[in-house]
């Protein structure tokens, strides 16, 4: 057996230079590697400003696992929202019973005392809790789980603030007076405190306590943080913020009013006129006015209050005392300033909820003059007005604004929202089962109205686009029927009606591929809204969803046989070159297809010729594309050698 000493062993052959070297040598190579990995993902990714490396969370928004601490409650827990549930009531709570007590001196007692208790834990827990929930950082775009972060960002902000609002000032002066203990009773304290205390010196630590109140500021908080929840009643959230505020500052007022009309409040020359020049508290409830129950003298200040703000003043409880007239005159003008506000939210509110039916009666009134002052018949006129007030105030430029100005994942789930119907009753949709396809058609849709018995197009008529029935019946009319009606006698007779088109049904699909009129004419049977894709950007999508224009080509093939439709080329079309990919094929189908007349023709068969069409449809987006990108190389190139030659001329 070898010794741990003996030279021969690895470990002592691990510690000889030409070891040691080789080590060294792989360690030099490892910190260059890494260095050179550092500035190549500096080059791809960026830098920070520290110019530290930014890894990029794999999911948005959400920072990654390894990140989280273990002790770190996400902000969107659903334990963490019923916290912050709860104290929006204990908030309400503190609110009314603050000011209550403090203003007309009536200390809790066994049950309320142990509740107050329960709250000013509560508030001393959710400051804890504030230091390992984690915050949505805007500049970052993602939710911050850091400890370090956390608590940087609390200390800075809300942490002092809470702090002076948890301060048990109450339990304090209990304790100086020695009466802590006996409030938990509910008969209350039977003694009165010794007088010593050091705080029974300062008539102001009743007021101190009012630094609970600082606890309201956290409404601004959670409304902050959960202002998206109510995004359909913002104004009303608006409205009833301000109702609370009018509702809390009264409440404040009428309860120091009380306090400041109190002797403890009296100066001592007012004091000596004491019988001479009363009060109102000694006017409203005598010498000894705790005789009367609480609540009526609440309500007598409340009184005050709201008489005060609102500048009406009766003058039946007016400030006497310096103390009470330096209140009033705060009362008057806060109380003003936040009921000129509140007037002013209840009209704005009140407007922006009337806001479309104004629009709506502008419009019409404008529409209504208009065929007035050009006289236009009655029947014309009836549509027109039917028309105007079926397409609403919207406006369609904002709409699609909006919508387009959305990310990918937003503007996917807002379709899906919008046309979620729609979507789910056409066939096209149905059968491409394609979440991008979708969401593109989705994009690109207008929405447009028509009234009751009105021409959506005629026959031989340009076709322009693809219409998506979302509400209400349509009419294809017979070929050749149209002309035997006028169209100015409402709807059309039942024999003159090919078939009827439901909601969700699609037609005019003819104009993307290939032909360029209208084979039939569609009218409204009832008022009904569509959604409209343009033939450009319809054209656009299936030339990049192949599929989709296979369906639409097949589905079109069949219509066109069970309706026994002569498709024929106008005359202009075998002269000019193809518009589009789908003119090339559309030709083919038509040239191969409408000399059969049997509408049972095998699927099979039609599917592999819809494939080999396709086929030569790719082909031929792919030789555009690339001839497009020669062009514009040779554009190009041509530009650079025009502007080479402008700088020799100059030289």
């Amino acid at each position: 057996m070898t010794s741990p000493s003996d030279p021969t062993t690895p470990s002592a052959e691990a510690d000889t230079p030409r070891v040691s070297l080789a080590k060294l040598r792989g360690r030099m190579k490892s910190a260059a590697k890494m260095k050179r990995d550092l500035a190549m993902r500096r080059r791809l990714y960026g830098v920070s400003p520290d110019h530290q490396s930014v890894r990029v969370s794999k999911t948005p928004g959400v920072a990654d696992p390894e990140d989280r601490h273990c002790l770190v409650i996400s902000m969107n827990n659903t334990y963490r929202k019923g916290w912050d549930f709860a104290q929006a009531f204990i908030l309400l709570y503190v609110g009314f019973v603050v000011p209550f007590r403090v203003g007309l001196d009536e200390p809790a007692m066994g049950g309320w005392f142990i509740v107050d208790l329960l709250v000013d834990l509560y508030f001393w827990i959710d400051i804890v809790l504030n230091f390992f929930t984690s915050y949505y950082d805007e500049d970052r775009g993602e939710e911050v789980f850091e400890l370090a972060a956390i608590s940087a960002r609390y200390t800075r902000g809300w942490f002092w603030i809470d702090v002076a609002a948890g301060l048990p000032l109450d339990s304090v002066e209990r304790m100086q007076n020695g009466t802590f203990w006996c409030s938990f009773n509910a008969g209350g304290c039977t003694k009165e405190g010794d007088g010593d205390g050091g705080f029974q010196i300062f008539k102001f630590i009743k007021l101190a306590r009012m630094l609970k109140l600082l606890r309201l500021f956290r409404i601004k908080r959670l409304l902050e943080k959960y202002e998206h929840h109510f995004v359909h009643y913002l104004p009303w959230v608006d409205f009833a913020s301000l109702i609370g505020l009018l509702l809390f500052l009264g409440h404040v007022f009428g309860c120091f009013f009380y306090f400041f009309s109190t002797k403890d409040w009296w100066s001592d020359s007012e004091k000596e006129r004491l019988g001479e020049e009363d009060t109102w508290i000694y006017s409203q409830f005598g010498v000894t006015p705790e005789d009367h129950g609480v609540w009526t003298r609440y309500i007598a200040a409340m009184y005050w209050a709201f008489t005060t703000m609102t500048t009406v003043g009766y003058g039946d409880i007016s400030a006497t005392t310096v103390a009470e007239r330096l209140f009033a005159i705060i009362g008057m003008i806060a109380g003003g300033f936040v009921f000129s506000l509140l007037i002013g939210s209840v009209a704005g509110v009140m407007s922006a909820s009337k806001r479309r039916e104004v629009a709506m009666q502008t419009k019409l009134s404008l529409v209504t003059s208009f065929l007035r002052d050009n006289k236009v018949p009655h029947a014309l006129s009836s549509k027109v007005y039917q028309f105007a007030r079926l397409s609403g105030v919207g406006s369609q430029l904002e709409s699609e604004r909006v919508i387009r100005g959305l990310p990918y994942g937003l503007r996917r789930e807002l379709m899906s929202l919008m046309y979620r119907d729609l979507v789910a009753s056409n066939p096209l949709f149905v059968k491409m089962d394609d979440v991008l396809f979708t969401t593109e058609c989705c994009s690109r849709m207008t929405m447009m109205f028509w009234p009751m018995h009105d021409v959506i197009y005629r026959r031989g008529e340009i076709a322009s686009g693809v219409y998506f029935a979302v509400k209400g019946l349509v009419n294809v009319v017979k070929a050749g029927e149209e002309e035997k009606f006028t169209f100015k006698t409402g709807g059309l007779p039942n024999e003159m009606v090919e078939r009827i088109m439901l909601p969700g049904s699609y037609f005019g699909e003819g104009s993307v591929l290939g032909f360029k009129r209208r084979n039939r004419t569609v009218t409204t049977r009832t008022a009904c809204r569509f959604a409209v894709i343009a033939k450009e950007d319809f054209a656009d999508l299936i030339d990049m969803y192949p599929r989709a224009y296979k369906i639409l080509a097949k589905n079109y093939l069949l219509r066109v046989k069970a309706q026994k439709i002569d498709l024929k080329l106008d005359a202009d079309d075998e002269d000019v070159s193809p518009a589009s990919p789908a003119d090339v094929t559309l030709r083919e189908l038509r040239r191969s297809d409408t000399s059969s007349t049997n509408t049972n023709e095998d699927a099979e068969t039609l599917d592999a010729k819809l494939d080999r069409l396709s086929g030569e449809r790719e082909a031929v987006v792919s030789t555009r594309a690339i001839q497009n990108a020669d062009r514009d190389e040779s554009e190009h190139e041509n530009s650079a050698a025009a502007e080479e030659d402008d700088g020799k001329d100059e030289l």
